[in-house]
């Protein structure tokens, strides 16, 4: 089966249709042009274009929304134009600017959840990070929001593809002027590919291929004549990686259509892609009941890899190369995105223009089994569904599920730009307002058995999913290694056949609006499945000055902003953060010398939580606000022979917004028997600061010269302690005796030996059950506690029966939860092992924060021979070193080793080098280019295999950790490029 036949939906008919009526009427557009060559005055709001023999821009208009040259703008920004992204073969917007912006890095809300992260990863809540700071949303032209809450990125979950886009922004600081969530360390700007006037036509083929199989085909070919213009990119790549399976299958199109007469220019943009990605999976090993291989119980395959035991598992098949590839096709992703932008900008005096610009986009991702486990057992496991041999298996409740998560946003924005010429200089004062909204959801669905004719089987006497039979358990055979296709069935396709029976996919929980109560706002008709609809609001009104003085030797630009944002779930029904705040930028430089300008500004901004969650207390998160101060060095050498930054910066973030560890919210708030405390969820927030260093400069001496260097220092801290009070959610009923009761006050009676088919029994035939026995490690009805939270195993005897309802006696559990821990009624003196912290720190004041290097530098250089017999050959390449890059941190000992003040240890990588080469040939046929260009990476092949600690149990458990490699081993494209 093709990797196509996985796409369980058409792509939604709405961008299609957009992009044929757009074809349709550019075509007429063409045909009814009158051959219009009026020169166009310069529109203040459009940037310059880049030059292509240098990898330094000219201009900008990501923060005063209006023109400004970059040596003049006092702040500190990192930007890479197409040259760059040519020079260096990029194919993502986030893999680049991790890879050349020194200082940069890839983090989650929790740090801990990505420890090993390779690329192809599926990132959870994750983004780029700036200045020791998160940046948890990645802005288009300045106007939408790209991808999910807490996932940001264009084509894909934490992917933005850069076949449509020309350059990419890295904005310093916390800058909320035209933003709605830059974030405290930055603003992640991209900019689209630009339809350009008076060119009659211009354009490139591109096709990449490199050793993994990958295929990467794009076409960007633009017109311009008289008032028209077009810009069409088209991308079909299949990107696979150095593991087996992981990888993704990209198809997009890109179109902006453009007219201008000598006041107006109007732009519209509109693009469709579809990405299907193969996401990684590396479940632990199961081999209870399994003799031969009783050493692999719950063990890591890559820490097995690592320590020179990966023959023994799967009859030696298991690599380095598809160690995360055995669940296959039943763990992707399939993103469909679209977005459509209209602007217009006119010029109606020298002194008054006006932009009006809209934007819309939808993103939907459809991740099968999400939330849904799967099992790797060996061959004679009790619990392998096909004994006998090495099998995957799913272990959840919905096997071949799939989670919907649509996202919808439109953003609009309309200024004046006022221009006024001063005594040696110029003022431009902007003023605008501007709204941005996303609405979203989580619907999860599932199989359910069908009749032959695909309605669904439903019996009413059955409670569990409204009477529906769920899918039975997958299984497969790994015995050859990993299998790309587990099922013959496409995950997501609305009606399959399996087992011999037919089943159809439908909502775990629909919504209906009869159930719609103060306690179900959404209506859901199944609780438990994760369901959820949310909506964010940003609007503002700005304004920005920036004056040029004393003949541009004084720079200064002023700008405030009143906000109002509010981020609201309808699920509980309830405000999750909102705020009403003033924004502000203010920043100066002056040119000392014509080629040294020192500057200093002050900014700061208001961002909304970027998932919707509450910490496990019930308190809504707020909104994070930021305070950045940045002194530097502005420096150019003339015709951007040489240009750059260097700048020390500190930023102050109150109500940080982070998501603790798993494992540890499972300490703090445990699935008891009783279930959770309701209102709590797995956030946190903590104050930060974070102070550095950073310096940014190109070159390009003569036409044959580029060079850039990015060197960062970069040291963020924790500013205060966050812990929290355990709870205790298994109670049940007991007597002063010591004895357990049911909810009338009788004792419950056991078999002395326990039996699976009568759990309780008579006082004639039985004993009393007591908590001494439920503490007892030698009884039979041990409750096996978790050893930090003291919650009740819930595959033990001992839950087993305290599930019991008498229909006469009533209830055994309380149904009580979040009652403090000091409620336990289990003895803890009985129970080996069980420490009972009381409360759990998840931050504390000191502790760096995490997801980026404290030192990095990296150097890139291009050299071209413009004349001889070697004329058109160019080589060149990047060295790049990362020192100490903070990981996250853990528990060496084990969480609660000394209560809750337990030694935690931060994990870091140790100095990581690479270098990359590139080596092209360009030769011109008249008005044709061609360029063939190899680019490797990773040189000299150097890599190491980490082995990283458990976040919570630290080193004291082999079961615990996990391996990876530090960076990936040697690997080649090859680009050849026709152009014209």
């Amino acid at each position: 089966m093709p990797t196509s036949a996985l796409v369980s939906h058409p792509a939604p008919v709405a961008g299609v249709r957009l992009l044929t009526a757009a074809c349709a009427v550019v075509l007429c557009t063409f045909r009814l042009a009158a051959a219009d060559d009026t020169v166009l005055q310069m529109n203040p709001f459009e940037v310059q274009a880049d030059p292509d023999n240098s990898y330094a821009p000219v201009s900008s208009n990501s923060i005063t929304n209006f023109n400004v040259a970059l040596k003049h703008l006092p702040i500190s920004a990192d930007i890479f134009d197409q040259t760059f992204i040519n020079d260096v073969a990029a194919t993502t917007v986030e893999d680049m600017v991790e890879s050349y912006s020194a200082g940069v890095g890839y983090s989650g809300l929790d740090s801990g959840t990505n420890a090993g992260f390779q690329p192809g990863d599926r990132g959870n809540l994750a983004f780029i990070t700036l200045r020791g700071q998160t940046a948890p949303t990645i802005q288009r032209d300045s106007l939408l929001a790209l991808g999910t809450f807490g996932n940001p990125g264009s084509t894909g979950i934490g992917s933005t593809s850069n076949f449509d886009i020309q350059r990419v922004e890295l904005i310093n600081g916390p800058q909320s002027l035209l933003y709605d969530g830059g974030g405290p360390g930055g603003v992640f700007n991209v900019v689209s590919k630009q339809a350009m006037f008076g060119r009659t036509n211009f354009g490139s083929v591109r096709y990449r291929i490199d050793q993994y199989g990958s295929k990467n085909a794009e076409l960007d070919v633009g017109v311009g004549r008289g008032p028209f213009a077009i810009r069409l990119a088209v991308v079909n790549a299949s990107n696979d990686s150095r593991r087996v399976n992981i990888g993704d299958r990209l198809s997009g199109t890109y179109l902006q259509a453009a007219w201008h007469n000598q006041t107006t220019t109007v732009r519209v943009s509109m693009e469709q892609t579809t990405d299907l990605k193969i996401n990684s999976s590396s479940p632990k090993i199961t081999a209870t009941g399994d003799h031969a291989f009783a050493a692999l119980q719950n063990m890591a395959p890559g820490y097995l890899l690592a320590k020179g035991q990966g023959p023994l598992v799967d009859n030696g098949e298991l690599t380095w190369d598809n160690l995360n590839s055995f669940q296959g096709a039943l763990s992707s992703d399939l993103v469909v995105s679209d977005f459509l932008t209209v602007s217009a900008h006119t010029r109606w005096t020298d002194w008054l223009s006006t932009q009006m610009a809209f934007g819309w986009s939808s993103f939907t991702d459809d991740f099968v089994m999400n939330g849904q486990s799967v099992g790797f057992y060996t061959p004679g496991a009790s619990s392998n569904p096909r004994p006998g041999g090495w099998t995957f298996a799913t272990t959840g409740a919905y096997p071949a599920a799939d989670t919907v998560r649509p996202y919808r946003g439109h953003a609009g924005r309309f200024s004046v730009l006022l221009t006024k010429d001063l005594p040696g200089g110029t003022s431009q004062t902007n003023i605008g307002i501007s709204y941005g909204v996303t609405r979203g959801g989580i619907r999860p669905y599932a199989y359910f058995l069908a009749d032959a004719h695909f309605a669904p089987v439903v019996n009413p006497a059955v409670a569990a999913n409204l009477g529906r039979t769920p899918l039975p358990q997958i299984a497969w055979s790994v015995n050859a290694g990993p299998v790309l296709y587990p099922v013959a069935f496409r995950p997501g396709t609305p009606r399959i056949s399996y087992g011999g029976a037919n089943y159809v996919r439908a909502e775990q929980s629909p919504l209906l609006p009869g159930l719609v109560s103060p306690s179900n706002q959404i209506g859901a008709a199944v609780s438990g499945p994760d369901v959820e609809r949310m909506m964010s609001l940003n609007s503002g009104l700005y304004a920005v000055n920036y004056s040029q003085w004393m003949h541009q030797k004084l720079d200064t630009l002023l700008g405030v902003r009143l906000e109002r944002a509010y981020t609201y779930d309808f699920a509980p029904n309830s405000m999750v953060a909102q705020a009403k705040t003033f924004n502000f930028n203010a920043a100066a430089d002056y040119y000392v010398r014509p080629q040294l300008a020192p500057y200093v500004s002050i900014s700061n901004s208001f961002v909304l939580p970027p998932v919707m969650a509450s910490d496990p207390a019930g308190v809504s998160l707020p909104v994070t606000h930021a305070l950045g101060e940045e002194v530097g060095l502005k420096f150019n050498g003339g015709d951007s022979v040489i240009s750059g930054t260097v700048c020390a910066y500190f930023v102050n973030a109150r109500d940080q917004n982070y998501r603790m560890n798993s494992s540890i919210y499972n300490e703090v708030n445990p699935a008891g028997l009783n279930g959770r405390y309701p209102p709590g969820h797995i956030a946190y927030v903590a104050d930060t600061q974070s102070r550095g260093v950073q310096l940014n400069a190109t070159a390009a001496p003569n036409r044959s010269w580029r060079m850039r260097l990015s060197a960062a220092f970069t040291d963020g801290q924790i500013g205060s302690t966050r812990n929290y009070a355990q709870y205790y959610n298994d109670d049940f009923h007991t007597n002063a005796a010591g004895q357990v009761t049911f909810a009338d006050g009788s004792p419950v009676y056991v078999p002395a030996a326990f039996n699976p088919k009568q759990l309780t029994t008579t006082p004639a035939n039985g004993i009393p059950l007591t908590i001494q026995m439920l503490s007892t490690p030698v009884s039979a009805y041990y409750a096996n506690p978790a050893l930090v939270s003291g919650q009740i195993a819930s595959s033990s005897n001992a839950a087993k029966v305290l599930r019991v309802v008498d229909p006469v006696h009533g209830a055994i559990l309380t149904g009580a939860t979040g009652l403090p821990i000091s409620a336990l009624q289990l003895d803890p003196s009985l129970t080996p092992g069980l420490v009972l912290p009381g409360s759990i720190d998840v931050a504390r004041s000191g502790d760096v924060t995490t997801g980026y290097p404290e030192y990095s530098v990296n150097f890139t250089v291009r050299h071209e021979m413009e004349s001889g017999r070697m004329k058109g050959l160019a080589l060149g390449g990047t060295v790049s070193a990362n020192w100490k890059l903070r990981e996250y941190y853990f528990y060496p000992n084990g969480i609660g080793s000394a209560g809750a003040a337990s030694p935690r240890a931060l994990f870091s990588e140790p100095l990581l080098t690479r270098f990359d080469t590139f080596i092209s040939y360009t030769r011109a046929f008249r008005r044709v280019t061609w360029t063939s260009q190899l680019n490797v990476f990773n040189l000299f092949n150097y890599y190491r295999v980490t082995i990283y600690p458990n976040p919570i149990t630290g080193n004291t458990a082999a079961t615990g950790l996990t391996a990876a490699f530090d960076q990936q081993p040697r690997s080649f494209s090859w680009t050849n490029t026709i152009s014209f």
